[in-house]
């Protein structure tokens, strides 16, 4: 065998074995890295995220903190700035000194927690409510929360009447001054029932004894915000300068609703601006409105109505009761429930623009002449071609309208037919359609009217056409039609 072979054979094996060490080497330098990868990964991310300036991580750790309080108003203990502070020096430092982090209070925390964040926020929201088991363990945590002159915000929530007595009873003795710090009041019974507690109730959505005395005594001079669910307080609250009041009454047992009560409640807040109701109740009034009521800083309105169970005639009482003449914001929400669509907008409609007055008084056609903005939800229920006159019909300067409906063939052939043919939406500037639950082939035929409405010169004023559908695959052919007729105002939509 020449030298040359011998030669090549033997870097050969000598590469071979370099290969072979190279791999084994490769390995165990991939275990390595992953081991110390996964060591390392929580002090990489929180290294990374420190590196952001302070304004920045204030605003990513203020919206940690709100996902702590759930939609119905409890707060999650473990979701708090002491996780955040324990991250790393430079976490504690940017939590340690900023109060807002600290805000939200429980009457569910320890008594050691609740004794610390005093120092740490000195406007706080306070958050009371608990199930009944632990309603006397809370009870007990009231002296450790800060004082009353301090609260920014007030959320009670109770389960029912029983449990809400025992809340207002040590509130009774802890607010003793004025609220001066107070601009949120929210109050929410939720009028549950225990499988062990068959022999209480029923519950009533009224406020009235010991616990009325109770509310009706805070004076509340800086609050701007009063929400109530399934409370109706039977006297007039220390609250005139309420700016913003949500209502909203859910109760299937009460078998009338006080039309005094009502109104005296409205008229302890004569500075409303904004006012939001929502009912889903199987009773009326007991009386009907024998003249409106003054509100005259009211611009907003928002009427929820649960249709399956609302009487028509309640809609109509309140309406009958409000002036709307001054309104510049309208909402109406019409929720049925599901398999109801047999049931028709007609009779929410006429309730709205026909309000019931009081036997001494004859009804008069709710007016909306000064409404700009609209909004109209409905679902589960049919609209009829023509069901929109009369709402259209009493808001002559309305200029953004919002529809979000349950079906797609109802809409098209009365927004281009019945509104044109009676003059309305003349000063129209948006329009924003939805339908949840319908897509384009419901009405892809009905295109034609789109242009036919928007291109005789009766809305030049129209900036935006935002359509909302479920998702096609049809749909480009109408698009691109609509697209060379509105340009750059069509707004295209597909979920």
């Amino acid at each position: 065998m020449s030298i040359d072979l011998k030669n090549a054979k033997i870097a050969l094996r000598q590469m071979k074995d370099a290969r072979s060490l190279l791999f084994s080497i490769s390995e165990s330098l991939d275990d390595a890295i992953q081991v110390v990868s996964k060591a390392i990964t929580i002090d990489c991310r929180s290294t990374g995220l420190s590196l952001l300036p302070d304004d920045v991580l204030t605003s990513i750790f203020e919206m940690y903190i709100e996902m702590s309080v759930t939609a119905g108003g409890f707060v999650y203990p473990t979701v708090s700035p002491h996780v955040l502070a324990s991250v790393c020096r430079r976490f504690r430092q940017i939590v340690l000194t900023c109060p807002g982090l600290w805000k939200h209070v429980s009457l569910e925390f320890s008594k050691m927690r609740l004794l610390s964040l005093k120092d740490r926020c000195p406007a706080p929201i306070i958050h009371v409510g608990a199930a009944y088991e632990l309603s006397r363990m809370n009870l007990d945590n009231f002296p450790f929360i800060h004082p009353c002159q301090q609260w920014r915000e007030f959320r009670l929530i109770y389960v029912n009447d029983e449990i809400g007595h025992l809340y207002f009873e040590s509130l009774k003795s802890l607010i003793q001054t004025p609220l001066e710090a107070l601009e949120r009041l929210s109050i929410s019974n939720e009028l549950d029932v225990f499988e062990n507690e068959e022999q209480m109730g029923p519950f009533s959505i009224y406020l009235d004894g010991d616990d009325l005395r109770t509310l009706s005594s805070w004076q509340m001079p800086n609050l701007t915000r009063l929400e109530l669910r399934n409370i109706i307080p039977m006297a007039p609250l220390q609250c005139g300068n309420v700016t913003a009041f949500d209502l909203h009454v859910q109760d299937y047992q009460v078998e009338v609703l006080s039309m005094a009560a009502f109104r005296k409640l409205l008229l302890s807040m004569p500075k409303v601006q904004s006012l939001s109701i929502a009912l889903d109740v199987s009773a009326s009034f007991d009386t009907s409105p024998d003249t409106r009521l003054s509100l005259p800083s009211l611009r907003s309105l928002e009427l929820q109505i649960h249709g399956n169970t609302t009487p028509s005639l309640t809609t109509s009482q309140i309406m009958g009761l409000l002036n709307t003449e001054d309104l510049t914001r309208l909402v109406f929400r019409l929720i049925g429930d599901y398999g109801s669509e047999g049931l028709l907008l007609e009779g929410f409609v006429f309730a709205v623009v026909a309000p019931t007055f009081g036997p001494h008084h004859e009804g008069r056609p709710t007016s909306f002449v000064r409404v700009e903005d609209f909004s109209l939800e409905v679902q589960h229920f049919r609209c009829r071609h023509g069901s929109l006159d009369r709402l259209f019909d009493a808001m002559p300067k309305v200029q953004n309208v919002s529809l979000k409906l349950a079906r797609a063939d109802a809409f098209i052939p009365y927004i281009f037919h019945h509104i044109k043919r009676g003059g309305m939406l003349g000063h129209l500037r948006s329009l924003r359609v939805a339908l949840p639950r319908g897509c384009l082939d419901d009405f892809i035929d009905q295109a034609w009217n789109f242009e036919g409405f928007f291109g005789d010169g009766r809305c030049m004023d129209l900036e935006v056409l935002e359509l909302e559908f479920i998702q096609t695959c049809n749909t480009e052919s109408l698009r691109t039609r609509l697209c060379n007729f509105f340009g750059e105002k069509l707004c295209w939509i597909e979920n």
